[in-house]
């Protein structure tokens, strides 16, 4: 009976791989022609108006690691972002590839929406739109720090919350980080640390009015010294970046078996997204004993 069972056993596992050969050799994936891939997020606290644009990669295309993974820069677009009234091109900057704009020429304001239009001279457009929140921001609240010794150094993890405003209807982003001054030139400087509990972006749909809990990732004191700043920046954001966030993290990480997320688009004509925060920060000194 046992060598019966393993037979079975190993005939199901031979059936297994070979249905899964089958399925593979018998997909034909249709040819498809590159689209304009958009990633642009609007702040009120901005001092530039940002768009990143590129051609996204088509099926059997070969990876390039020196050419942003194969995702080709475009950079002979003509870029425009309009309020409604008025509109205005953006240029690209070479040094870091986005069409850019100072936000003095071009003002983005809380509640207004915005219009995006790109060109190319094959014939390429793309077009999309936003309103930029304009909710309350929640005080953020620190709870307490923990502390733990890794190889013989102390690490620092500071625990912190906000209670979401009731009735609000908003998406958030949440971004702590510490400031810190090198002793000798006395220069400052902001490091984004990220969170060991609690999700960078979320909403608080069916959670209105409730309180969020958060805590930071590690802060190590031989970095730091003995005297720093922890800051939080809390965003609420539009729901296209939500949205777009959320699908793209889903698909992140180590599990082999994960299934693929579609990628949320609000860009008519192309790929990516085009959104809207409004970001404020708070900053919480405390000294190291």
């Amino acid at each position: 009976m046992k060598t019966y069972k393993a037979l079975l056993f190993a005939l199901l596992i031979s059936l297994m791989f070979t249905g899964c050969e089958n399925m593979i050799s018998e997909v034909d994936a249709p040819a498809t022609e590159p689209k304009l891939v958009v990633y642009s997020v609007l702040s009120p606290q901005s001092d530039v108006i940002k768009v990143r644009l590129n051609k996204s990669r088509p099926l059997y295309t070969r990876w390039n690691y020196e050419n942003n993974n194969g995702y080709l820069t475009v950079n002979n677009a003509t870029v425009k972002i309009s309020d409604g009234v008025t509109a205005k091109t953006l240029l690209l900057d070479s040094v870091d590839d986005h069409y850019k704009i100072d936000s003095s020429e071009f003002r983005i304001i809380p509640g207004n929406r915005y219009f995006l239009e790109i060109t190319t001279p094959e014939g390429d457009k793309a077009t999309a739109e936003c309103t930029i929140p304009s909710g309350t921001h929640p005080a953020i609240e620190l709870i307490s720090i923990d502390t733990q010794t890794e190889y013989g150094e102390t690490v620092y993890m500071v625990n912190f919350r906000f209670r979401d405003t009731p009735g609000s209807n908003q998406n958030y982003y949440v971004a702590p980080a510490y400031i810190f001054s090198e002793e000798i030139s006395g220069t400052e400087y902001i490091y984004e640390i990220g969170l060991s509990k609690g999700d960078a972006f979320f909403t608080d749909k069916n959670k209105d009015g409730e309180y969020f809990i958060f805590r930071s990732s590690g802060i190590h004191s031989s970095v730091i010294g003995s005297n720093f700043e922890f800051m939080v920046f809390l965003s609420i954001t539009g729901d296209e970046l939500y949205h777009y966030q959320k699908s793209v993290t889903g698909f992140q990480g180590d599990n082999p078996f994960q299934e693929p997320v579609p990628i949320y688009s609000n860009i008519k004509g192309g790929l990516g997204v085009f959104s809207g925060e409004n970001t404020v920060y708070t900053t919480i000194p405390f000294a190291i004993r």
